[in-house]
């Protein structure tokens, strides 16, 4: 444990005297913004399905190309009949807008939001962190 001590605080030193890396202001907006650009962004009024079945989500994501894994985001409650049909396909999340986290944004290769979130994530964004 000794040995690491010195390398440990020769790397450190070196880290601080390289400076802190930049940092965007905002990664969730770069996110966002990187998934508008890509086209990997679908906004839609609302996520209510015609039935609990699971078929009517894979004949939808299946039409969509280069779609591998789907992030569903929902404003308030999730509905009952979307979480039914969604439980069993692995590669279909559905979250509430604010379990949106900016690892869970990279870790999917589409998102689908109703309006209402994204207006939350705006107002989110404009809000000041009060420390």
């Amino acid at each position: 444990m000794r040995a690491l001590l010195p390398r440990a605080a020769s790397l450190l030193r070196v880290a601080a005297a390289a400076g802190p890396a930049s940092r965007p202001p905002c990664p969730a907006l770069h996110c966002l913004r990187d998934a508008v650009c890509g086209g990997k962004l679908l906004v839609l009024e609302d996520l209510e399905v015609p039935s609990h079945k699971a078929k009517n989500i894979v004949n939808y994501i299946s039409q969509m190309d280069n779609t591998e894994k789907v992030m569903l985001v929902d404003g308030g409650d999730i509905d009952k009949k979307l979480k039914l049909a969604t439980q069993n396909l692995h590669y279909v999340n559905v979250l509430p807008s604010i379990g949106l986290k900016v690892y869970s944004i990279l870790q999917h290769d589409t998102l689908i939001m109703t309006r209402d979130v994204v207006h939350r994530i705006v107002e989110r964004m404009h809000t000041p962190i009060n420390r």
